[in-house]
């Protein structure tokens, strides 16, 4: 990353010879831009996890996937500073960097509250399904990212050469709904372990007739996985976290020592920083694995097992997408 591009991110917004892309010239600053350090923070952040993740293990590129556009909402900016988009209620979002990590093109926005809104009592961005243009084709975004330790930002990665940064021209942004989350407790009969569920379990929620469905929850002593795929309208997105529990330890159910979690249900099991996807999808596998140094003893008879699982869901708001435009976004490569 340059000199250039890093001056920019640690910039504050309270400097006095602040970047015109800072200031909207009209007083509308009130809204309170999350702090440049963030965002840094944030690049930083997402920069190690991605090189881990992505190009220290072995990880398979992902297609690009190729979409049509059928029009767009024009950007709504009045009450943000120069380069904010309204994406949510009260909520602006802008980029602020593109970057190149493997073959992939990353962008990286920074979100703010409206002027008018107070920030103490604003939403946060719920997140969405984003497009590049720019190319011979628009393409979707195969991932979004969002990191606890740098709040307001958003990193969004668009696959294997979707577009070169240099062309890219505009984000078109469906923002998602507010997420809702539901918990479930599910207990089975064992004769030990490995244990794998025979049938599927469906969990009804409440947008129009949408359900998940858990296919399969397979399992040892160490490791595990959770299948399951959303059914209903195809813009439903989910989230599944999973903790399996075994009653039948010496510590009972509650022993965070024969737990096997995965990571978003507050086991950090991977190395380097854990992202977690701001939007779910239609389907996926939730791996669950043992904690380090943690083992069940071999004098235990597991008879049962509990499987917690907690459900995220949001729905992609229909209609013409938000086009945020890329003009004059800083590019940075490795």
């Amino acid at each position: 990353m340059t000199d250039e591009v890093w001056r920019e991110l640690l910039q504050s917004p309270f400097d006095e010879d602040s970047s015109s892309r800072n200031d909207d010239g009209g007083g509308n600053g009130r809204g309170i831009r999350f702090a440049a350090i963030g965002l840094a923070t944030g690049v930083l952040l997402a920069g190690g996890w991605l090189w881990l993740t992505d190009d220290g293990a072995g990880v398979e590129a992902e297609a690009v996937v190729t979409t049509t556009v059928t029009g767009v909402t024009e950007p709504v900016t009045e009450g943000y500073p120069v380069g904010y988009v309204e994406v949510g209620d009260g909520v602006g979002a802008r980029p602020e960097l593109m970057y190149v990590q493997g073959s992939d093109l990353y962008v990286v926005l920074s979100t703010m509250v409206r002027s008018d809104v107070d920030p103490a009592a604003a939403e946060t961005f719920k997140g969405g399904e984003w497009i590049v243009t720019g190319g011979a084709a628009p393409v979707a975004a195969t991932a979004e990212f969002s990191n606890p330790r740098s709040l307001g930002v958003v990193t969004v990665r668009f696959s294997a050469g979707a577009v070169p940064p240099g062309q890219a021209t505009s984000l078109l942004l469906s923002p998602a709904t507010p997420r809702v989350t539901y918990d479930h407790e599910l207990e089975y009969t064992t004769d030990g372990l490995p244990f794998e569920t025979v049938e599927p379990v469906r969990f009804d929620v409440d947008y129009g007739d949408a359900a998940i469905v858990v296919d399969r929850i397979a399992f040892d002593a160490n490791v595990g996985v959770v299948d399951w795929h959303v059914v209903g309208p195809d813009t439903v997105r989910a989230r599944v976290e999973a903790v399996v529990m075994l009653p039948d330890t010496a510590g009972g159910e509650d022993d965070p020592a024969t737990q096997l979690v995965s990571e978003g249900a507050g086991r950090p099991f991977l190395t380097g920083v854990p992202h977690e996807p701001a939007l779910g999808h239609s389907r996926g596998a939730v791996e669950v694995i043992r904690r380090v140094g943690n083992e069940v003893e071999a004098e235990d008879v597991i008879s049962s097992v509990v499987v917690l699982l907690t459900i995220s869901v949001q729905d992609i708001v229909s209609g013409e997408p938000i086009e945020i435009p890329l003009d004059g976004v800083a590019i940075a490569g490795r």
